[in-house]
């Protein structure tokens, strides 16, 4: 477990995207980036709950950062990454892991 961490979303020839990594385990005040190429939009969105300040927000220039907030409930946040190319848009759903 590192305090900060680098999320990388991918996307194949096919149009079909991945996570590297799909499961990332972080501490309060920790901060996660999510790295995209820079020309294709994408959102990241807890529907059930954020340990950040925002439930969703889009990544700009191929980047989005987001600290853990310190009071943020130690717990296992399942969210969607939304990859939108075009007039297509294809979703995903990995893990960010609090603890304390």
């Amino acid at each position: 477990m590192s305090q900060n961490q680098d999320v990388n979303i991918r996307i194949d020839e096919g149009g079909i995207i991945s996570v590297d990594p799909e499961v990332v385990t972080l501490q309060p005040d920790a901060v996660v980036s999510w790295h995209c190429p820079p020309q294709v939009e994408f959102c990241v969105e807890f529907p059930q709950g954020s340990p950040f300040a925002a439930a969703s927000a889009w990544g700009e220039g191929g980047r989005l950062t987001a600290r853990v907030l310190a009071q943020a409930p130690a717990g296992r946040y399942k969210y969607n990454i939304r990859v939108v190319r075009g007039a297509q848009s294809c979703t995903i759903d990995p893990w960010i892991i609090v603890t304390r």
